[in-house]
């Protein structure tokens, strides 16, 4: 048990390197030079600013988890960290949900080897593994626990799915949000149900 425990905060750390360094492709993947000169000053360098300081959290995260795995594993602190990591990868799940649902699509301008686009259910597994392979070490083998996280997590995913529906019927129904047109095509019977 203790190995596969361990072996979950090394997963994690691997899970973090790859996602902090695909964060550090996103100004040439989005074309930021090209995409952003059209905003002020402030909010064309607000984007690249935050995207460094969260791919810097995320290499961080790898850096602890690869260094000191059984302390992350094992150690109230560790704990802790798991727990702040584990909520993090949730907040970012709902944030995705809220803002694409389940339907819309991250665009690639001009394409970017070869991918045009990327579909927001491909981020539904990737966020669920930040998530899960930090519940390792802090729910370990409790059934009960792990019920009661995924239930909680599970309401929380479907309660920004709400907020996300509510948030595109607010807005003027010509709006050309993909994951508007994509939702309506998917929910085209439940566009009168509020």
């Amino acid at each position: 048990m203790e190995n596969w425990i361990i072996g979950a905060v090394v997963a994690g750390g691997v899970y973090h390197l790859a996602f902090g360094l695909f964060h550090l492709v996103f100004p040439f993947a989005l074309r930021w030079k090209q995409t952003l000169a059209g905003l002020d000053a402030t909010n064309r360098n607000l984007l690249p600013v935050f995207n460094l300081w969260i791919a810097y959290a995320i290499l961080a995260w790898s850096a602890i988890s690869l260094a000191q795995p059984e302390q992350v594993a094992n150690s109230p602190v560790g704990h802790g960290v798991c727990w702040s990591i584990a909520g993090v990868w949730t907040f970012r799940h709902m944030m995705q949900v809220y803002y694409m649902g389940f339907s819309g699509s991250y665009a690639l301008p001009g394409g970017f080897w070869g991918i045009r686009g990327i579909h927001a259910l491909v981020f539904v597994p990737i966020f669920s593994l930040g998530t899960g392979l930090y519940l390792v070490p802090v729910l370990r083998d409790d059934a009960a626990a792990w019920l009661m996280t995924t239930g909680a997590i599970g309401a929380l995913l479907f309660a920004s799915w709400l907020a996300h529906r509510h948030r595109l019927a607010s807005m003027a129904p010509t709006r050309a949000d993909s994951g508007y047109a994509a939702d309506q095509m998917v929910l085209g019977g439940m566009k009168g149900v509020r």
